[in-house]
């Protein structure tokens, strides 16, 4: 069965690799302009340590570009200084109970309080940058002893992925290079059965190991225990079609989103891809001018034919013999070049450049100076460029990589506790608050503060009409839109209470006023005395 399996392993990892080729050689090109430092598309398994990566480019513009991208996405996203998601149940009713609102978001608390003290905000903003390179990111959750989880960003080239019939990525494989020695290290002698002994006299021999990960229904797998998991991880020796290590998963350990996708793609397209051809010639332009401006501060030189005596020495303060005569002599030649010119066709390609990667959309502009309507009108520009971007990931990062945390702080009993009856049984569903989707919230609450606004003068003139309003849940729907903690509000029994109590005290007040009243007309009643008769 071991054998059948690795079998299976190694002839899907080839089949993923014959349908990825064409990618390689684009990766490669936008590698080499836009994250040079991940330039080892072709290379990476025997990359050379500490290497020059630059030495190929004449304008860095496409790297610094992608780089805000990058933070834009990581500030707006995953910003690592606000909750950027929120849970819920799915069931409106449900969502409106003060004790299941106020258990999920301490559940959210817990889970950012979590995050905070992991290597997630350094992994993702890897993720963030392959996306603007390649298109395609890839990030591993894993469970950890210490921290609870632990995170891994890997290049795209690294990997090799398949979608299941709904166009979700169900199949990430990944194939390292290790030396004997490190192999027995990772999975023991034991693993490499009767060829363990040839390995162990070339400890540093590399041998290459397959690791996917894949639907259980993927392989069948009879006598092992996977305890009903629903995907399993497989490490495969290539060369000795032998399984070195089986694991089982309750939640797909990967998470892959993409920028863009084509139809019949599995890999996605960047903003790089699409500034590609710009990139290529910004670099050229930029090339050009800065030989032009070579040629302009250290000109060629003319030089008589037989003239000098010697080498030219071109150095500053070198000093030249020539033999005597007409025009015996060494002079600049002077082509006239305007490197000045060029350098405006660069500044209009490097903006569109910058525009491919939505830098002037994305960001403020240091010293703007707006109004409060044009500071919404510039979120609102914002919310739609990023919106189809916004949505792709949240389903393809987002809502998987919540629930596989929850996964793993659920089998580690770290829920919060006193969860409320309601829950048990219930997935919970994520909720995205990011900026971009707390600006669409808060145009909603805009919508309450200009009603309230325009019906303000109709109460003042009819102010029976407030009673159409209800005020208890304007405000508890402000605070959902704008996520204030449960715990800011009573519930309905202590706000019924509350009124209860209020409604008492009033009504004594009112007695005791009634009281006085009557006390002060006694009062004054007793003191004119009925005159007798004959008086």
């Amino acid at each position: 069965m071991s054998k059948k399996i690795a079998v299976k392993v190694i002839k899907m990892m080839e089949e993923m690799k014959a349908r990825r080729n064409n990618w390689e050689t684009t990766w490669r090109e936008v590698s080499l302009y836009v994250l040079p430092n991940k330039d080892d598309v072709y290379t990476w398994k025997n990359k050379s340590r500490g290497e020059e990566k630059h030495e190929r480019l004449y304008d860095s513009s496409a790297i610094h570009f992608n780089e805000l991208l990058a933070a834009a996405l990581h500030s707006i996203i995953t910003n690592p200084t606000s909750q950027w998601f929120g849970l819920k149940t799915g069931k409106e009713a449900l969502d409106r109970k003060p004790k299941v609102k106020s258990w999920l978001q301490k559940l959210v608390r817990e889970i950012h309080n979590i995050l905070n003290n992991t290597n997630f905000q350094s992994e993702v903003h890897e993720l963030y940058l392959d996306l603007g390179c390649f298109g395609t990111g890839v990030l591993r959750i894993d469970e950890d002893e210490e921290n609870i989880f632990h995170f891994l960003s890997r290049p795209i080239y690294e990997t090799y992925i398949r979608e299941s019939y709904k166009k979700i990525v169900n199949i990430v494989a990944t194939e390292d290079i290790m030396s004997n020695r490190q192999a027995f290290e990772k999975y023991g002698m034991e693993s490499f059965g009767d060829k363990a002994k040839d390995m162990g006299k070339k400890l540093d021999d590399e041998i290459e190991i397959i690791h996917i990960v894949m639907p259980l229904s993927e392989v069948e797998i009879r006598g092992l225990p996977m305890m009903g998991k629903e995907w399993v991880s497989i490490h495969v020796w290539k060369k000795g079609e032998t399984v070195l290590r089986m694991k089982g998963f309750n939640e797909f350990p990967y998470v892959v989103p993409r920028w863009l996708k084509t139809t019949g793609e599995v890999y996605g397209r960047s903003p790089a891809f699409k500034a590609l051809p710009d990139i290529r010639m910004l670099n050229a332009m930029k090339k050009t001018v800065i030989r032009g401006a070579q040629k302009m501060v250290d000109p060629p030189l003319l030089v008589p034919d037989d003239g000098v005596m010697g080498r030219v020495n071109t150095t500053p303060g070198g000093l030249n013999s020539y033999r005597s005569g007409t025009k015996d002599r060494i002079e600049p030649l002077l082509t006239g070049g305007r490197p000045d010119i060029g350098l405006d066709l660069i500044r209009e390609v490097k903006q569109s450049v910058k525009e491919d990667f939505f830098v002037d959309q994305l960001q403020i502009r240091e010293g703007d100076r707006m109004t409060t309507v044009e500071v919404s009108i510039r979120d609102e520009d914002r919310i739609r460029i990023l919106s189809p971007m916004s949505g792709r990931l949240h389903f393809e990062f987002l809502q998987p990589l919540v629930a596989r945390m929850l996964g793993i702080m659920s089998r580690r009993n770290l829920l919060p506790p006193d969860m409320p009856a309601e829950l048990r049984g219930i997935a919970p569903q994520v909720r995205f608050a990011s900026q971009v989707e707390k600006a669409l919230r808060a145009a909603e609450g805009n919508n309450i503060n200009r009603f309230m606004g325009t019906v303000g003068p109709i109460l003042q003139v009819f102010p029976e009409s407030r009673d159409i309003l209800n005020g208890d849940g304007a405000i508890r729907f402000m605070g959902d839109i704008l996520d204030v903690p449960q715990e800011v509000f009573k519930s309905e029994e202590e706000v019924e209470e509350t009124r209860a109590a209020r409604e008492q005290q009033m009504q004594k007040m009112q007695q005791q006023q009634d009281n006085l009243a009557t006390a002060e007309v006694a009062q004054k009643t007793a003191g004119v005395l009925p005159l007798k008769s004959g008086e």
